[in-house]
């Protein structure tokens, strides 16, 4: 799961200054186990609860294939394709929530998303 929308969210207090953390911070979230890096963005507010059960539910397909307990792989992957959809379109609304800060509203109708 990348970590655009948390990139784009989290900023850290240091010496009463916000900044955004470096690449290399982020980095290393991406080796969290899912379960909980969409616990700690839904705790953030970051995450609506239908993205954040739809990141559940992929994880644990996924650790189903990964402990070779899957059995029906082509409805599976479909499932899993439906379930990452969902965690997109949880994300992409929470950026496109993001740009409505940095720009007018009419930049952001004409945004693509």
């Amino acid at each position: 799961m990348r970590l655009d929308a948390l990139r784009a969210a989290v900023l850290i207090e240091k010496d009463g200054k916000a900044e955004r953390p470096v690449d290399k911070v982020f980095d290393q979230l991406e080796r969290v186990e899912i379960r909980a890096l969409a616990e700690f963005i839904r705790q953030a507010g970051l995450l609506p609860e239908e993205a954040f059960n739809a990141a559940k539910d992929f994880g644990d397909l996924r650790n189903k294939y990964a402990h070779a307990r899957g059995s029906q792989s082509k409805n599976d992957a479909l499932n899993a394709i439906k379930l990452l959809q969902e965690v997109v379109e949880g994300t992409v609304s929470v950026l496109k929530d993001h740009y409505r800060l940095l720009f007018n509203k009419a930049d952001v109708q004409s945004l693509d998303f």
